[in-house]
């Protein structure tokens, strides 16, 4: 299924059918179907079907088994040949031989061997690993949180930001004994140190306002100065006193 990559289904049909599926019912079922009229019919049509070969009738009948049914099979087939009922075939004859016969259920056995090998090394290994991953108890667990937090406590008494540290410890640590009354919610300082920022903001108007008054002067003064250079608008002398007028000579 698309994108479901990373999930296990067959392990997920495995615990679904758990309880249905157990070695006690497959070996209730065998019990039934062994030897019954319909493991017969299955075995025949299955001859019939793949022509006497005896790979295909072992990979179709249900529970079938070389080493256990083979001389089983053999019977019950050749008389259903003698009654007409089936008819024989050259690849099932020349299979049938005891020669034949024997070989296959030599590489049988070996197969079984090395599959019975392999799922005993697995299952060593699973063992081993869910040893070694074995998850630590409650109590251990406690004892590691409790002797961190000592340990985180010892270290902030030895350092000046002991306050900020601790509200940290406060927030992410495990919650032990009661609550430290200093703690303050986050939000709480965002809001102090806005509030703070805003009236380091306002004390630096009146400033700004000084600054812009002294511009001000300054540039009167400079026009001040250009006036007083200027000859134009220079004062004018005091006008000379006038003596008084001789009478005399025409």
């Amino acid at each position: 299924m698309d994108g479901d990559d990373d999930f296990d289904w067959l392990k997920f049909y495995r615990q679904q059918f758990a309880e249905l599926v157990t070695k006690e019912k497959i070996q209730e079922t065998r019990n039934a179907y062994k030897g019954s009229a319909e493991e017969r019919r299955d075995l025949l049509n299955t001859y019939t079907k793949f022509r006497g070969r005896f790979n295909a009738i072992y990979q179709c009948v249900m529970l079938s088994d070389i080493l256990d049914d083979d001389d089983r099979f053999i019977q019950i087939i050749d008389e259903e040949i003698e009654k007409g009922t089936v008819q024989s075939y050259p690849e099932y004859e020349r299979e049938k031989d005891p020669a034949s016969r024997e070989k296959a259920k030599a590489a049988e056995r070996k197969r079984q061997a090395d599959f019975d090998k392999r799922a005993a090394n697995e299952e060593a290994k699973e063992k081993n690993g869910k040893a070694k991953s074995k998850p630590k108890s409650k109590k251990s667990d406690d004892a590691g949180m409790s002797g961190l937090a000592a340990m985180i406590a010892q270290r902030q008494k030895s350092r000046s930001g002991g306050n900020f540290l601790d509200a940290l410890e406060a927030k992410y640590a495990p919650k032990r004994g009661k609550k430290r009354q200093s703690e303050e919610p986050p939000e709480e300082m965002f809001k102090a140190a806005e509030d703070r920022a805003k009236k380091a903001r306002l004390s630096r108007k009146p400033a700004k306002k000084v600054e812009k008054d002294e511009d001000l002067d300054a540039m009167l003064e400079e026009e001040d100065i250009e006036s007083s250079d200027d000859p134009s608008e220079e004062e004018a002398p005091p006008p000379k006193k006038r003596g008084r007028l001789i009478r005399g000579r025409g």
